[in-house]
C-alpha cells in the first residue's frame, strides 16, 4: 500500500498543496523555509497522530488545518482546530473504521517516519531488532542456555562438595561385609544356645541320679532279700530308662559359645567398616549423578550455541554487508555507528521496509546529504520492495525532483 494522493491545507508552512506522486521515489524540493519539510510532517502527523503531530500544526493566521492521505485502499483525513484534531479513515468501499488510529498503527512500520532512527538506537537494541528481523532472535534459547548454565554450576558445585567428602573417607578394609553385624541377634543366639546347654546339663544330672539309684538298688538287693522282687522290678525299670537316656545323651553336642562371644567382641569394628563402606558407595553414586548432569548440561549448552551459529550463518539480511554480533550491528565489517550518513539512511530504509509495514511508505529528511551512488542504492531498495520513499531536498530550481515547493505551495510537479 502506497500514497497515491496527498492534500495539505493550512498545515505549518503549507497554505495549500495537492500532490499525486508517480514512482517509488518522491522528491520534495525547495529552498530553506519554503515548506518542503511541512509536506513530510503532514504525512507523518496525519498517519501517526499523537506524538507525531507538531506543537503548532495550523498555519499561522488560519483557524484550522487539514491533511488527506489517499492510498489505493484507504483515505485518511485528519483535521486540526484550536481544540485538537479529528481523524477519519475510510476504505475504498466506503466503510468507516471505529478505531481509526489503532487501524493506522497496525499499518505503519516502526521506522516508517524516520528510517535513520534505527542507526541512532543503542547497539544492543540495534542487534535485537536485526536478530528479530532475520530470524536470529535467540531470547528464548539464551534464557534456556542461562538456565542450563546455572544448573550446571549448581551441580558442579555439589559434585565438588561430594568429591571432597569422598576424599576424606577411608577405604573399607578388604573383606568388609555390606551389612552391619547385629549384636542383639548374636546375644539372642547365646541365650538360645545357653538354653540348649542347660537342658543338656539337666539330662546329665538325671543320668547321674539314675546311676546312683541303680547302685543303691543293687545294694538294696544284697541287704534286702525280702524286697528282692520289688527292687529288681524297679531296677529293671530304671535300667531301661537309663539306656534310653544314655543313647540320647551320648548324641548330645554342646554349642560353641566362644565363637559368638568372639563375634560380639569384633562386631563394632566390623560395623564401623560397613558404615564407612556404605557412605563411600553413596557418595560415589551421588558424584556420578552430578557428573552425568554436568556433562548433559554442557552438551545441551553446546547444542544451543551450535543452533545459534548455524542460524546466524544462514540469516538473510535486508541489505548486503549487514551482520549482527554480540556487541551490536556491523556494516561491511565495522560498527554501524562508523557508517556514513548516506549509508545509515540506506540501511535504515532497508530495515524499515524489511519490517514489512502494510503502508510501505518511508519519509527521509535532509536527503540532500545523500550522494548520487547512495541515492541510487536507496531507490533500488525501495523499488525492489515495491515501496515508496518521500525525500526532502534543498533545491533552487527543482531539477530532477518530483515536487517543487515555493512559499508554502506546489509551484511545479
Amino acid at each position: 500500500m502506497k500514497i497515491t494522493r496527498l492534500e495539505v491545507e493550512s498545515f505549518k508552512r503549507i497554505t495549500a498543496a495537492a500532490i499525486s506522486p508517480n514512482g517509488a521515489v518522491v522528491t520534495v524540493a525547495g529552498k530553506n523555509r519554503a515548506g518542503k519539510s511541512s509536506v513530510l510532517d503532514a504525512i507523518e502527523a496525519a498517519l501517526g497522530g499523537g506524538k507525531h503531530s507538531p506543537a503548532e500544526p495550523i498555519h499561522r493566521g488560519d483557524k484550522s488545518a487539514r491533511v488527506v492521505v489517499e492510498t489505493d485502499e484507504i483515505t485518511v483525513t485528519r483535521k486540526w482546530n484550536g481544540k485538537g484534531s479529528q481523524l477519519e479513515v475510510k476504505a475504498k468501499d466506503g466503510a468507516v473504521f471505529a478505531s481509526p488510529q489503532q487501524m493506522l498503527d497496525r499499518l505503519i512500520g516502526p521506522l516508517s517516519f524516520d528510517p535513520v532512527a534505527f542507526c541512532r538506537c543503542d547497539p544492543k537494541e540495534q542487534a535485537a531488532t536485526l536478530r528479530k528481523l532475520v530470524g536470529l532472535d535467540f531470547a528464548a534459547e539464551d534464557g534456556k542456555r542461562q538456565g542450563a548454565y546455572d544448573k550446571r554450576t549448581e551441580h558442579g558445585r555439589e559434585a565438588k562438595r561430594l568429591q571432597g567428602a569422598l576424599d576424606k573417607l577411608p577405604e573399607a578394609p578388604k573383606g568388609t561385609p555390606d551389612a552391619e553385624v547385629s549384636v542383639a541377634e548374636l546375644t539372642r543366639e547365646i541365650e538360645r544356645r545357653q538354653g540348649i546347654n542347660a537342658g543338656h546339663a539337666e539330662s546329665r544330672r538325671e543320668l547321674s541320679d539314675l546311676r546312683k539309684q541303680a547302685t543303691e538298688a543293687q545294694a538294696d538287693i544284697e541287704r534286702l532279700e525280702a524286697e528282692l522282687e520289688r527292687v529288681r522290678a524297679r531296677f529293671a525299670q530304671i535300667s531301661e530308662s537309663g539306656k534310653a537316656l544314655s543313647v540320647k545323651v551320648s548324641a548330645l553336642v554342646d554349642e560353641d559359645l566362644d565363637e559368638v562371644r568372639a563375634k560380639i567382641a569384633t562386631a563394632e569394628t566390623t560395623n564401623r567398616a560397613v558404615r564407612a563402606k556404605a557412605d563411600r558407595i553413596k557418595l560415589e553414586y551421588e558424584l556420578a549423578q552430578e557428573t552425568d548432569e554436568c556433562e548433559r548440561l554442557t552438551k545441551y549448552i553446546a547444542e544451543i550455541d551450535e543452533l545459534k551459529k548455524d542460524a546466524t550463518a544462514k540469516a538473510a539480511y535486508p541489505i548486503a554487508g549487514l551482520s549482527v554480533t554480540d556487541d551490536g550491528v556491523q556494516y561491511n565489517g565495522v560498527p554501524l555507528e562508523q557508517a556514513s550518513g548516506a549509508e545509515k539512511i540506506a540501511i535504515g530504509a532497508a530495515i524499515g521496509l524489511a519490517l514489512n509495514p502494510e503502508l510501505r511508505v518511508l519519509l527521509v529528511r535532509d536527503a540532500s546529504l545523500i550522494d548520487k551512488d547512495s541515492m541510487k542504492a536507496l531507490a533500488d531498495i525501495v523499488e525492489k520492495a515495491d515501496a515508496q520513499v518521500w525525500l526532502e531536498v534543498v533545491s533552487e530550481d527543482g531539477k530532477g525532483c518530483t515536487v517543487l515547493i515555493e512559499d508554502g505551495q506546489v509551484s511545479a510537479e
